[in-house]
């Protein structure tokens, strides 16, 4: 049996090895502080552990910080390390600060107010080294532990933002807003790194990012003990802080898109450490390299855990510059200087010298979708210039977009759980000018916001858009306080530095009671307040006038939100880099009030000064989209509102008419658009250029004006002109994405199709027009939105029924284009879906007839390719829509059909679709004999020889047609012989084999030629029905594929010129005798007049693989006597 006491021992011993730094910040604690240092003291040295305490004291104004210096002259400077701060700068900040002087392999980090008792420490060291743990906790709300001296306050805060934490998070630790716990150091400088609080909620993300790395971690039950001496640090502003981090820690600690687990770096300034570039805010001092340093210089950032990469944000220094900036990513875990890096692209920075060294350049770069766990910035020589004394090279902040590699999630629509969202409030030109807290409320509120939609609260989530806004203003302006406040402590002016606190304390206090920050946070729960309209809601939502003095006029939140008619969704900074960005949800700082919105669904002119506002938009649960446009397309409409009309839709995005300003073009766009400018004017052609879909409507009304009251004696522009001008608008109005302006483009095209262009414009621009929209149209016909795809397809089917458009062909023409396996299935069966269309309404045109005016252009050769391409598409309804158009030509020429499909015979029909559609074929063949045998019992019939005239003339008129299959519909009948018989008047006879029977119909003629006439066969090169007799004249003169065949000199037949060399070889190969020919299918000499009897006699050709068929076939001595003896083929061949 294992003797406790022995492991114990031996834990002990090995406990004794290790030294152990406590890290005790402190601030106010000059009466608890010679308490905690005693009894650390005291159980450090009853357990024999070497330690260290490391006192970091923040500025504390009661003398914390001398009463440190008298403990450390009583306890040795070896024990006592006193590392102290300029000012209170938050408890994670604290931390990274002390470990930078601990010289111990562990960790322990404890407050110094005597909640945590001493006495807990050699418990977690002995269960570290038992288990070997990365972590050791101590715990209140486990078996053991416990509270003592709590109000129901704290306990509340505490208990609820553990537990949610625990639902949402699920970190593997039962409490997570505790701060006594044992760290190995290592460990400790990886999770400090990694973490982007600096606050109480420090602890909390710790635990969270161990669980992300996958350590482990030990609980120790410990009583905590409320102070006894001093005032609790925990104020109103770390409750609410604890809380909404509790509530929104998804959001920041488990995605983790742009902060950096590690840096390694080849050097840097004291002051400026790499650890500056996981801080984003406006007091950043960023990074620089050392002095005189080798270049390139090195900077490698770890992320959390595999990222897909999306964007990179560089902020450059403003005279330390590097001249380019390489970028590196690898996939390997642990990347070093010595990794193999794989090479993405590099950033070039501007020299700075335009702006004389006083501004930042911010380059934010879009990256290929790259998987990556390191990232390595490789900067070169820097830029010289007076101000670089030292030739380094800095960087003020980075910022890495993505998202979390193998997390992909089905939802694509809405933001909250679209993985490829990127906030704009987590743009490094946001997050560098606003006030970092402010900055994080804006971001909860964004969340609550996206929350708000969902629940079609939209009054709430109008409110908080307005707060937004204002807090990012607010932001921007504490963010000048603190930066002030941080150059007056630089310059010694403590009076002025003490004013500014005070100053950024009391405005950050009156925005946040003026925005009632509290309540639109729900804190607590959904407020009734929140849901109410400003009208609605009888409380003011702005402070007197003494009590807003220090408020700037935009602080207070407006009644109503303006859309500004230039709101271009998430936007990425153009301007210079030092100047704060415009936010991508503005709005004009005073707000008019509200008055009723125009009822006529389009803009109405205002004669007031101030104007009118519209009502506000409601905004869709999908801030992912881009541009005002789709979030036009995708919101959600109130249907309460004006449920009998469109005015609500149209209100949402009007603004008053002072705010309204059209776009202005630039040189690029002027030159694209100069004819229509020429023609129509600048003002209408901005219109289209306008980012206001409200605009770009108003210039397509003025263009349908335009077109219908055009007149050509008195336009200054040619027809054609103004044509080809009014298409290049049009094209740009129909790739618009929101769909009205789209559904008022395509309504102007079929108007410019059915009333301008007709007997004005000319035909070949008439064709230009058509090719450049086309395209388009045929793209919008396959998108995924039904209205989209209908209004496509009927734009497209109107313009053909133009009769100047459908003189040309046009439409016809791209429409039956084959379609392959890879074409995309809604655009596949967009198009048959219209072929099929058109041919049920304009018909089927013959050869003669394909470039006849009045024809449809739709022959049955196009159509058959276009079906049969279609059936071997992958999508089942593809190939019906296919099905369909073959059935519908063969109707009209069945032969051209059959000669795209493979032959009709058992193995064929195996395949279920060629089975149906042969049953189609049979079905209407069968109606066909039906008709052909009412119709001929009520004709007269045709002499003989007139019938056996006009088979040969129809036979040799083309004879590169070898095939003597019938042809139907358009194409002229071959009759048989045999028509002059009164004992057979429906049947039909071969002129070949002169068989007879009653299955020869007109089409059992056809399948008689394909399938069984011992006479022909189908020639393997093309797949066409020839005489053998003609079979190597076919070869070498008509086949598609007679450039594969050469004459063979000697026994003049086709032979294919790869296996040319083995026929001279064989014996067969020999000069014939004169009169006879060789068979192409066994190389017997035949008798030019005895064909007939070698491949029908008692022993026909042993290779013909028709013959058995052909001993069956009948030949009545009648007919042959009726025929003359030698019967002349079509071909000119005597049988």
């Amino acid at each position: 049996m294992v003797n406790k006491k022995e492991v114990k021992s031996i834990i002990k011993d090995l406990c004794r090895n290790d030294k152990y730094s406590i890290l005790l910040p402190t601030y106010n604690e000059v009466e608890n502080l010679p308490i905690i240092i005693w009894l650390i003291v005291k159980y450090m040295e009853e357990s024999e552990l070497a330690y260290e305490i490391i006192v970091i004291d923040d500025g504390s104004p009661d003398g914390t910080l001398d009463m440190a210096k008298q403990l450390q002259r009583v306890y040795g400077e070896d024990k006592i390390v006193l590392k102290p701060r300029e000012k209170k700068l938050g408890l994670g900040t604290a931390y990274m600060h002390g470990i930078k002087y601990a010289t111990g392999n562990f960790i322990v980090i404890m407050d110094a107010d005597l909640s945590h008792h001493p006495k807990f420490i050699p418990k977690m060291a002995e269960l570290q080294r038992y288990l070997e743990l990365d972590i050791v906790s101590g715990t209140r709300y486990a078996q053991g532990g416990g509270v003592y001296g709590w109000d129901f306050r704290r306990k509340l805060v505490s208990r609820g933002a553990n537990f949610l934490t625990q639902i949402l998070l699920r970190p593997g630790a039962s409490d997570l807003t505790g701060s006594f716990r044992l760290y190995k150091k290592d460990v400790l400088e990886k999770l400090i790194q990694s973490c982007v609080s600096k606050g109480y909620v420090f602890q909390m993300e710790m635990i969270v990012r161990a669980r992300q790395f996958n350590y482990t971690i030990g609980e120790v039950p410990i009583t905590f003990v409320d102070r006894v001496y001093g005032q609790s640090k925990l104020g109103g502003s770390e409750v609410v802080q604890i809380i909404l981090s509790a509530l929104f820690a998804v959001e920041g600690l488990s995605l983790g898109f742009y902060s950096d687990s590690e840096m390694y770096f080849q050097g840097e300034e004291d002051r400026h450490s790499s650890l500056e570039l996981n801080v984003h805010g406006p007091t950043v001092r960023g990074w620089q390299s050392a002095r005189n340093c080798t270049y390139p210089q090195e900077l490698i950032l770890r992320l959390h855990g595999p990222t897909k990469l999306t964007r990179i944000q560089v902020l450059a220094h403003q005279y330390l510059i590097p001249e380019k900036l390489e970028i590196w990513t690898s996939r390997e875990e642990n990347a070093s200087a010595s990794t193999d890096f794989s090479y993405l692209g590099y950033i070039t920075l501007s020299d700075n010298a335009s702006t004389l060294y006083k501004s930042r350049e911010l380059k934010s770069v879009a990256l290929p979708e790259t998987e990556a766990l390191s990232l390595k910035l490789r900067l070169h020589k820097p830029h010289s210039n007076a101000h670089n004394t030292y030739c380094q090279v800095g960087l003020i902040a980075i910022n890495i977009l993505g998202e979390p590699y193998g997390q992909e999630l089905a939802g694509q629509g809405d933001a909250p759980y679209n993985p490829h969202y990127i906030s704009p409030y987590d743009d490094l030109a946001f997050e560098m000018y606003v006030d970092r807290e402010v900055a994080k409320i804006i971001r909860q509120m964004e969340v609550k916001k996206l929350l708000a939609v969902e629940e079609e609260r939209f009054e709430y989530a109008s409110k908080l858009k307005v707060a937004m806004e204002n807090l990012r203003k607010a932001g921007e302006r504490l963010g000048k306080y603190e930066l002030e406040k941080k150059y007056a402590i630089a310059l010694e002016d403590y009076d002025k530095a003490k004013a500014k606190k005070a100053q950024a304390q009391q405005y950050r206090q009156q925005v946040y009671q003026s925005l009632e920050i509290h309540n639109l946070l729900e804190i607590n729960g959904p407020v009734e307040k929140n849901n109410l309209s400003t009208a609605e809601d009888k409380e003011p939502t702005s402070t007197d006038n003494s009590n807003t003095a220090a408020l700037p006029d935009d602080v207070t939140s407006p009644p109503r939100l303006v859309i500004p008619p230039n709101r271009d969704g998430a936007v990425s900074p153009t301007g210079p880099a030092h100047q704060p960005p415009v936010s991508p949800l503005r709005q004009k700082s005073k707000s008019p009030e509200v008055t009723d919105s125009p009822t006529n669904g389009v803009h109405e002119k205002q004669n007031c000064n101030k104007g009118s506002l519209s009502r506000r938009k409601t905004k869709s649960a999908g801030p992912a989209l881009r541009s005002s446009y789709e979030a036009y397309e995708e919101r959600t409409i109130p249907a309460l509102r004006h449920s009998h009309t469109n005015e609500f839709t149209r209100e949402c995005h009007l603004d008053s008419a002072e705010t309204k300003v059209t776009s202005k073009l630039n040189d690029r766009e002027k030159k694209q658009a100069a004819l229509p400018i020429a023609v129509f004017g600048m003002e209408m052609v901005e219109k289209f250029y306008s980012k206001q879909f409200t605009d770009k409507e108003e210039g397509l009304m003025q263009l349908k004006e335009e077109l219908k009251n055009f007149d050509s004696a008195v336009s200054k522009h040619s027809p054609n002109k103004t044509a080809r001008a009014t298409i290049l608008l049009l094209h740009r109005a129909l790739r618009d994405k929101v769909f009205s302006v789209y559904s008022l483009a395509a309504q102007l095209i079929r108007i410019f199709f059915a009333e301008f262009a007709a007997d004005r414009v000319s035909s070949t621009e008439i064709a230009r027009s058509v090719e450049r929209l086309l395209p388009e149209l045929l793209t919008k016909s396959g998108d995924t939105t039904p209205r989209i795809h209908n209004m496509a397809v009927h734009t497209i089917l109107s313009m053909a029924d133009c009769k100047c458009v459908r003189e040309l062909h046009i439409i016809p023409v791209h429409l039956t284009r084959p379609v392959n396996s890879s074409t995309h299935q809604r655009l596949a069966l967009s198009r048959l879906e219209m072929v099929e269309q058109l041919i049920l309404s304009h018909g089927i045109s013959t050869e003669k007839q394909r470039y006849c005016n009045c024809c449809s252009g739709l022959t049955c050769r196009t159509l058959s390719e276009l079906g049969s391409s279609g059936l071997h598409h992958p999508a089942e309804a593809v190939r019906k829509v296919s099905e369909r158009i073959l059935v519908l030509v063969y109707k009209v020429n069945p032969r051209l059909v059959r000669k795209q499909l493979p032959p009709d015979d058992d193995i064929t029909r195996r395949n279920l679709l060629y089975r149906q559609l042969f049953h189609e074929f049979d079905l209407i063949d069968l109606q066909r004999k039906k008709e052909a045998e009412s119709t001929h019992k009520t004709t007269t019939t045709p002499t003989r020889t007139r019938s056996t005239e006009n088979n040969v003339t129809n036979l040799t008129k083309s004879p590169s047609r070898s095939s003597p299959v019938v042809s139907t519909g358009s194409s002229t009948s071959i009759t048989s012989p045999s028509e002059n018989s009164t004992d057979h008047k429906g049947d039909k006879m071969c002129i070949f084999c002169l068989s007879k029977g009653q299955v020869y119909s007109e089409e059992g003629l056809n399948i008689h030629y394909w399938r069984t006439c011992p006479m022909l066969t189908k020639c393997e090169a093309c797949k066409q029905v020839v005489e053998i007799s003609y079979l190597n004249l076919h070869l070498l003169n008509e086949c598609d594929m007679r450039s594969n065949y050469v004459k063979c000199d000697t026994c003049k037949q086709a032979v294919n010129e790869n296996a040319f060399e083995n026929h001279r070889q064989d014996k067969k190969c020999t000069k014939p005798i004169e009169g006879y020919e060789r068979c192409p299918l066994c190389s017997a000499l035949v008798n030019q007049n005895k064909w007939r009897e070698h491949l029908m006699g008692e022993h026909p050709c042993v290779n013909n693989p028709r013959s058995k068929i052909g001993k069956s076939c009948s030949k009545s001595p009648s007919n042959s006597q009726s025929i003359s003896g030698k019967l002349t083929s079509p071909t000119g061949r005597d049988y």
